[in-house]
């Protein structure tokens, strides 16, 4: 996986905002199985912001908003971030378990089927009614997850990392001005 990762971030087009030493914009990639899936996580880590992580669900037709992720962690980003994860689908069950860290660790599980869909961070189950934006604090002690209930753009299943950024920044742009979210800004 990493000779595809060290491909992926030197085919970066140049309209993509320029990395700097360990910054990172990857592409998750999805698996789907009779019209039924999930993406792998995409990634967009950069220095001076909060680190955003996004998965999407697919159940007919298109692709939905599974979670967003924003991670704060390390903003000097002073080591590279570490990342992995794996996704499969058998056409009824779509899973995708991965893990971010950025200082500390932060993982996530995500599970769908065709009528509920289930979702873990740093293994605690959360209801996704209650909301898709996960506000991740990685510089504490014990990370701190919060979570968030957000207006998100149209889903989008991200095939370059031109997208991701693109994504990344209109997720950070509306989660900055949520009366929600502001103290995690701060």
């Amino acid at each position: 996986m990493r000779p595809a990762l060290v491909a992926l971030l030197l085919a970066l087009p140049a309209t993509a905002s320029p990395l700097r030493q360990n910054e990172a914009t990857i592409a998750g990639g999805d698996v789907v199985s009779d019209g039924h899936g999930i993406s792998g996580m995409s990634l967009w880590v950069r220095r001076g912001e909060p680190a955003v992580g996004f998965g999407l669900s697919k159940a007919g037709v298109r692709f939905e908003h599974g979670y967003v992720l924003v991670l704060k962690g390390d903003p000097g980003r002073t080591s590279p971030a570490d990342w992995g994860g794996t996704a499969k689908s058998d056409g009824t069950t779509a899973v995708y378990n991965g893990h971010v860290t950025i200082g500390r660790r932060a993982s996530v599980d995500y599970s769908v089927t065709p009528t509920s869909e289930a979702l873990r961070v740093n293994g605690r189950e959360y209801d996704l009614a209650k909301g898709r934006v996960f506000l991740i604090d990685l510089t504490r002690d014990v990370p701190t997850v919060q979570q968030v209930r957000a207006e998100l753009a149209a889903p989008v299943n991200p095939t370059t990392t031109e997208q991701v950024d693109t994504i990344a920044r209109d997720h950070l742009r509306r989660m900055k001005w949520l009366p929600a979210t502001a103290a995690f800004f701060r």
